[in-house]
């Protein structure tokens, strides 16, 4: 998603692409570009309307929290558009930053309304994944 878009590049055309996902007609306002998703993710679980979503903002920048929030804000008002999924525990929010995100970082990521990712999160996996089964 996000701005430039090579597919759909009026208002009118996204809001009716993201009507396909649940989201209302007027989930973009006057000024709107993207509705505040830089990526917007669909892990496969359930069905539309009734689907995950995952919001990645990206910033080109170190590890700021005030500077996370602001990229949240305007995704979690589109959020409030879905036809279904308006509540904070339908969705999840993710701002990857220019970052490595360790433990100094964690440290002052405490209270956050959002998982900050780094680079270190994007990067391929060179160690098997554990399973824990609760």
């Amino acid at each position: 998603m996000g701005s430039p878009r090579a597919k759909y590049k009026g208002r009118g055309q996204f809001a009716k692409y993201l009507g396909t996902f649940g989201f209302e007609k007027n989930v973009l306002v006057r000024n709107d570009k993207d509705g505040g998703f830089d990526i917007l993710w669909f892990p496969p679980l359930g069905a539309f309307p009734f689907r995950a979503m995952v919001s990645l903002q990206c910033k080109n920048s170190t590890y700021n929290r005030e500077e996370g929030f602001k990229s949240v804000g305007r995704a979690k008002q589109s959020f409030l558009r879905h036809s279904y999924a308006r509540a904070e525990e339908c969705h999840l929010h993710c701002v990857v930053y220019n970052d490595y995100i360790d433990e100094k970082v964690m440290e002052h990521a405490r209270h956050a309304e959002f998982v900050p990712l780094g680079l270190s999160d994007l990067a391929p996996l060179t160690v098997p994944i554990s399973l824990t089964y609760l």
